[in-house]
């Protein structure tokens, strides 16, 4: 089994650091004006699921890598996961996406987990560190995949050698 890592993105750390420190300062104000009464515990409770939202995102960040296993690509960021075995593997692109502004998914600075819709591809299940530039489409009869592996060349060259 060979693992890439996707490229690094400062604004993928930040943007999640960020979050979860905005939250906590709001947590803290919102738990100050409820014990003054002027706040209610449904305030606070919607702040308390943002912010292990974010904490989760803080956390999964890491985990994210490309597995080259015997059988199949395997696209890994903490509980998500997708296998796509070579066998159904059409095609390996590079491209830039145009992002389309009702489109679906989780995107944050920095990355981009589960299926966005693009204005030039349609759907594609992301697992990547970017959103919109050069993203290596794998294209499947099931759809498209997007990945942003850390070394390209060697990425590709690893897949294509598995695909023969």
């Amino acid at each position: 089994m060979e693992v890439i890592r996707p490229r690094f993105s400062i604004s993928g750390w930040l943007t999640s650091i960020a979050l979860v420190i905005i939250l906590v300062f709001l947590l803290q104000l919102a738990i100050r004006t409820l014990h003054s009464g002027q706040s209610s515990f449904f305030g606070i409770f919607i702040l308390s699921i943002i912010l292990g939202a974010s904490t989760f995102f803080l956390l999964i960040y890491p985990t994210m890598r490309y597995e080259l296993r015997t059988d199949a690509l395997w696209l890994i960021c903490g509980p998500f996961h997708w296998k796509i075995p070579y066998s159904e593997i059409k095609e390996i692109i590079k491209t830039d996406l145009r992002y389309h502004p009702t489109s679906t998914g989780w995107k944050l600075p920095g990355y981009t987990i589960g299926k966005v819709y693009y204005a030039d591809r349609g759907n594609v299940r992301m697992c990547a560190t970017g959103m919109c530039k050069n993203i290596i489409l794998i294209k499947t009869d099931e759809g498209l995949f997007g990945l942003t592996p850390r070394d390209e060349t060697r990425f590709i060259l690893s897949l294509k050698a598995r695909l023969r």
